[in-house]
């Protein structure tokens, strides 16, 4: 609409994150024409990528890496940094990527880019999160009320496809969501033997929705983890590209699935 609206609304969205009341998954890009200022902002936890790159020249960002490849002449070096900690940890750390010259936004900024140069503010940080003396009861009954509320906004109308694991954080939600009377299709992968299959399955019967298995064996090992790698960007090691096998049966219903797997990738062994 108007500048200044859009204005009002980019203040608006700053203000909010440095008060926690914006949720979710978002990169935000705003550019003032008066100023000749572009803002960039990501969430809390960055969990969307967005690369930068600048030059003498210019400044320029995207969503993907390979957006920002095509504007050079030729390929950049491969960051050798980034190569050894890939092969540590199999992860870059920080906010490296495979080329030279090439950064992810750190997570919970405001990345302000002018004539002036670049300035990065932190709005959040889990250092910020104070520890405090609670009853737990009330703790557990409160955690329970923003559970329940959590889940149920991020829910969609529809069949949705879910990935079901023998472990915590899926039974979790699972009980959630059929609480809340969603309507499930459960999809577990790993080999024939695998420890997820079995319980996997006794829980689908004992909740009483469709479960779809997605066996890995070697013969299809390697289906759609070169897909996966392409979208990834290659942030992420092969060898843990384990869900590309169930992209055929994600397809499914209304294509969006809940996600369970942030408790094992903030404080779990997730290599992710």
């Amino acid at each position: 609409n108007s500048t200044t609206e859009t204005i009002g609304k980019t203040s608006k969205l700053i203000n909010g994150l440095s008060k926690g009341n914006v949720n979710g998954v978002f990169n935000a890009a705003y550019f003032d024409s008066n100023k000749q200022e572009l803002t960039l902002i990501n969430d809390r936890l960055g969990f969307r990528p967005l690369y930068y790159m600048e030059t003498e020249d210019w400044f320029a960002y995207a969503g993907e890496v390979k957006a920002l490849l095509t504007l050079l002449d030729r390929t950049p070096k491969v960051d050798e940094v980034s190569l050894r900690q890939f092969f540590g940890f199999n992860h870059m750390l920080g906010n490296r990527t495979w080329w030279e010259g090439i950064e992810m936004v750190p997570s919970a900024s405001v990345f302000t880019v002018s004539e002036n140069g670049v300035t990065v503010r932190s709005y959040w940080s889990f250092d910020e999160i104070k520890s405090q003396s609670q009853d737990p009861m009330e703790v557990e009954k409160e955690f329970a009320n923003l559970w329940s509320l959590d889940v149920s906004r991020h829910s969609k109308e529809g069949t949705m496809p879910f990935l079901l694991s023998g472990g915590l954080d899926s039974r979790f939600l699972l009980a959630e969501l059929i609480e809340q009377g969603a309507d499930l299709v459960a999809i577990t992968f790993g080999s024939e033997e695998s420890a997820e299959m079995k319980p996997a399955s006794y829980i689908a019967s004992v909740a009483g929705i469709p479960h779809r298995r997605c066996y890995l064996n070697t013969d299809n090992w390697w289906h759609r983890r070169e897909e996966a790698i392409w979208q990834t960007d290659g942030l992420v090691n092969a060898n843990h590209l384990h869900y590309a096998i169930t992209m055929d049966y994600m397809h499914t219903g209304n294509l969006y699935s809940p996600i369970n797997i942030v408790g094992d990738l903030l404080f779990g062994g997730s290599h992710l």
